[in-house]
């Protein structure tokens, strides 16, 4: 007898020690998704400004390498300023008709005004 109550003491005893597990494994859970995301935002940070920029400036390069300069035709440059300056500086012809003679005025479909008089 003495022997089974031993038992149900030492089994309170664990459930008072362990009685925090439950908060310890969600704690755990939190802890290393923030680790995982941390981890991954570190990853990302390295990739997108450390690696980007080292591929730009190997695109740079090559670019400059590929550059061909080329002349300009200053004649042709004269011709094209000289035909914008033209439709740009011509005037307008006459209105055949005025715009404003043909609007439409729709019927009025209230026969009390919108806003009284005396409110004016």
């Amino acid at each position: 007898m003495n022997i089974t109550k031993n038992r149900h003491t030492i089994h309170q005893r664990r459930g008072v020690e362990y009685k925090h597990i439950e908060s310890l494994r969600i704690l755990y859970i939190i802890i290393s998704g923030g680790i995982t995301l941390s981890i991954g935002l570190i990853v990302f940070f390295i990739y997108s400004n450390v690696y980007q920029a080292l591929e730009d400036a190997n695109t740079i390069i090559i670019l400059r390498s590929e550059l061909g300069i080329e002349t300009i035709d200053f004649d042709k440059l004269e011709t094209v300023r000289a035909a914008c300056t033209g439709k740009c500086i011509a005037p307008l012809g006459p209105l055949t008709r005025d715009p404003f003679s043909d609007v439409m005025v729709s019927p009025q479909t209230s026969t009390t005004p919108a806003v009284a008089e005396t409110d004016i």
